[in-house]
């Protein structure tokens, strides 16, 4: 008479990333399976579907099989670049896959030189990868205009 492992419940892997299934599964009584890739929204290596699935009795020690996004079709988060330097909001852009769009000057009384005080799209949203977004850099405090002081001639007496 055999004495296997016995039989487990097939744990979800769905939303789990790639690099961590391994010591997961491994933790849980399974081995991990073949790894294929689909396009996908969902962030590079992010797991789409399993078989056996999830919740199934099977022997401990059957592999997993997994599919995985590779990404391609994911979407930029804007980043919240209020208040940073320009060089900081491209710097975010880039991580988030985006592109830094038309860069507007307009003074401020609020936000220091160089400093971004608008974006076109709310922190947060969700964008195709290589979006344009719009930016408004501050120029500083608008610089006061000195007063023009006239010559004043005085007419001389008349004698």
């Amino acid at each position: 008479m055999s004495k296997g492992l016995g039989d487990g419940s097939v744990p979800d892997l769905t939303g789990k990333m790639k690099d961590d299934l391994y010591d997961y599964l491994e933790a849980a009584g399974f081995k991990l399976g073949e790894i294929t890739t689909e396009a996908s929204e969902k962030p590079e290596g992010t797991v789409l579907s399993q078989n056996p699935k999830a919740g199934e009795e099977v022997e401990k020690g059957t592999a997993i099989d997994v599919v995985v996004s590779d990404g391609s079709m994911a979407k930029g988060q804007v980043p919240y670049m209020i208040g940073k330097s320009l060089a900081e909001a491209q710097s975010a852009l880039a991580v988030a896959k985006l592109n830094c769009g038309t860069i507007s000057y307009e003074f401020s009384s609020t936000y220091a030189e160089g400093e971004v005080m608008w974006q076109q799209y709310d922190a947060g949203a969700a964008l195709e990868k290589g979006t344009y977004v719009k930016l408004r850099v501050s120029k500083g405090t608008k610089p006061t205009e000195a007063p023009t002081t006239k010559a004043t001639t005085t007419a001389a007496p008349e004698e």
